[in-house]
């Protein structure tokens, strides 16, 4: 009688030893990772420092990133042309203050056209637009209006779309990181990226702030180890503040019937 194992048996150990061996790898270098969950109410800015990041410490944009870019740079050109015409906040500045006159009807129609059918249409800038754009951003009605634009939502990079429409007219045009940064992008899904700082490794992660994307936010909430809460402050600050509130509330809502879920017997 003997002990000695077969050949199998030591082919089936061998494996089950490499196959620990890849776990456990695979366990350390996971926990050698940092990771960040980026937290907040819908444009509360967690995209922003999350391209800032990416052109910080990340891999940065390259040309076929921007490319991917443009579409989305000129629709906020166009978005904000659209609020600064829009019937439903004028109606709210002149509740407020019946001396300002709205602009120009010529300006409606532009911005009208510019989305025939629907909005994601609305592709690049076209040259022959700028001078209307401009000619908008002049109107003494808009102009008057800014020193109120606190009483509607208002873009805050409004100003900086329309002084840059030309260059975006280029047929060659590439977004810089400015572009990049100050885009409005709505978040859907979950968006990831990897970045090394002083040689520690992090993984950051972008929820969408929508309520129909905060359930996305369980899978990840307990496995990063930093939580970052994003809460916008400006001089429509109690608004943000409100939409801020009603994220975390929600958020902690989640949270609790995630615990009790889980330790109900």
């Amino acid at each position: 009688m003997g002990c000695a194992l077969t050949a199998e048996e030591k082919d089936a150990l061998e494996r089950n030893r490499r196959i620990q061996e890849d776990i456990d790898a695979k366990e350390q270098k996971e926990n050698n990772i940092t990771k960040l969950l980026l937290l907040g109410a819908g444009e509360s800015g967690k995209s922003t420092l999350f391209k800032q990041m990416i052109k910080l410490y990340g891999k940065g944009y390259d040309e076929q990133d921007r490319k991917g870019f443009i579409a989305n740079v000129s629709k906020n050109l166009a978005t904000c042309a659209e609020v600064l015409v829009n019937s439903e906040n004028w109606d709210i500045l002149q509740a407020a203050h019946p001396e300002l006159q709205r602009p120009d009807q010529k300006h409606r129609e532009f911005v009208h056209s510019l989305f025939p059918e629907d909005r994601n249409d609305y592709e690049h800038v076209k040259p022959k637009d700028v001078d209307s754009f401009r000619a908008l951003w002049a109107d003494p009605a808009v102009q008057a209006m800014l020193p109120y634009k606190n009483l509607i939502q208002f873009p805050t990079a409004t100003s900086y779309w329309f002084e840059h429409c030309e260059r975006m007219s280029d047929p060659n045009f590439l977004p810089e990181d400015d572009d990049i940064l100050r885009a409005r992008v709505r978040t859907t899904g979950i968006s990831e990226t990897a970045f090394c700082v002083n040689n520690v490794n992090f993984n950051m992660f972008d929820v969408g702030g929508q309520r129909s994307e905060r359930l996305f936010l369980l899978q990840f909430y307990a496995e990063t180890k930093y939580n970052f809460f994003i809460h916008t402050t400006g001089k429509n600050g109690c608004t943000a503040s409100s939409m801020s509130m009603l994220y975390f509330s929600s958020l902690l809502c989640l949270l609790t019937m995630r615990y009790y879920s889980r330790t109900k017997p």
